[in-house]
């Protein structure tokens, strides 16, 4: 659906010794009328899982920059491909995974970034996402994947435990 999104919910419960996994997934069409609702998507699960404020706000704005990037991707494409939203929780970790097939790009390592670029008009095009993203997160996995898009992979340690998530 290119304009409509999907709410899938898989409530995966891997029970492995005294830890069990909970895997939420939200799909929509690459289209910016969407990232409200990733945005609240990824809030919701994090607050809920015993996020403090500021790792929430942190993960809200890398979701966002996430899919800003994913839906430009499959516009310089063409693509009417689905972004996929997934939120891992485990016993004190949140995972969060923004997964496109909006055609990737070489990856470049944070320490092998280029150089500040005095031109600031490259910012009216894009080319913030990322950095943003490595500056609230600077263990984000950011590769290629199969779908021949772009997988970014967020980590965020929690305490307490999962009883508020909702889950069974």
């Amino acid at each position: 659906m290119k304009h409509g999104y999907t709410r899938t919910v898989e409530r995966d419960r891997i029970k492995m010794a005294t830890r069990t996994r909970q895997v939420y997934a939200f799909e929509f069409g690459a289209n910016p009328g969407h990232l409200r609702a990733a945005r609240a998507f990824v809030s919701s699960l994090a607050a809920d899982a015993g996020c403090d404020r500021d790792h929430v706000l942190d993960l809200k704005i890398a979701v966002s920059e996430a899919c800003t990037n994913a839906i430009r991707a499959h516009d310089a494409i063409a693509a009417d491909g689905t972004i996929r939203l997934t939120v891992a929780l485990d016993v004190g970790r949140l995972l969060v995974e923004i997964e496109d097939a909006g055609g990737g790009f070489e990856v470049t390592p944070p320490q092998a970034a280029r150089p500040a670029d005095p031109d600031i008009s490259r910012f009216a095009r894009g080319g913030l996402g990322l950095g943003v993203i490595r500056t609230l997160f600077p263990h984000a996995q950011i590769e290629r994947n199969e779908r021949g898009g772009t997988t970014v992979t967020l980590a965020v340690t929690i305490g307490g435990s999962l009883a508020n998530t909702g889950g069974a």
